[in-house]
């Protein structure tokens, strides 16, 4: 059986554990992987602006990057894309604060086997998406698939800027877009359900 192969981005600037995991991935039972070793974050940043992955695994020290910084520019670059943090025996503590930090999960060099490693890959990308598909039913209507009313104030304010804390909703029927002068007593009889105030 013809497995579709999952797209492997590895940080690691140790060639002895980057050759230990590249060993591991290919005894992975009912997988297959492609992967692309890197020995920078600045080269995983290009790679990922480039190329199209299905994880991300990275050490979290590295030449350029030290510690929780790493995860957190991998997930500016990628937020879409699963992080597993390989991590060594002494820095558990980091990789938990990692997963905080939006990292899926973490591996301990040198404790881990074949099987471990594509469960903790399959895992990943598995909560990744449903981590996505959960994040869009909050964000948009069930019906509709559209924007819901939060997106839709975010996206006008970033649309209006300098326009935070101006913007109020009064019904969900009506939006109006005129604006009345000082000297004007009138209001206008169509109810708005936004209201924009300079």
């Amino acid at each position: 059986m013809q497995f579709r192969p999952i797209r492997i981005l590895m940080i690691e600037d140790s060639e002895a554990d980057a050759r230990l995991m590249l060993e591991l991935l290919k005894d992975v039972q009912g997988a297959r992987f492609e992967t692309d070793v890197v020995d920078r974050l600045a080269k995983g940043l290009e790679r990922l602006a480039k190329g199209t992955y299905n994880v991300v695994m990275s050490d979290l020290h590295l030449p350029d990057s030290q510690g929780i910084s790493t995860i957190l520019n991998v997930r500016a670059q990628a937020e879409h894309i699963p992080v597993i943090v390989l991590t060594g025996m002494d820095d558990e503590e980091m990789a938990i604060r990692a997963m905080q930090e939006g990292a899926q999960d973490y591996l301990v060099k040198g404790q881990v086997d074949p099987n471990l490693v594509g469960r903790s890959i399959r895992y990943a990308i598995e909560r990744k998406r449903i981590e996505e598909q959960l994040l869009h039913h909050a964000l948009h209507d069930v019906l509709t698939g559209l924007p819901n009313r939060p997106v839709f104030i975010d996206r006008l304010d970033r649309a209006m800027p300098g326009s935070a804390g101006a913007i109020h909703i009064s019904s969900p029927s009506f939006i109006s877009t005129s604006t009345t002068s000082r000297n004007s007593t009138n209001a206008s009889a169509t109810p708005s359900a936004i209201s924009y105030s300079n």
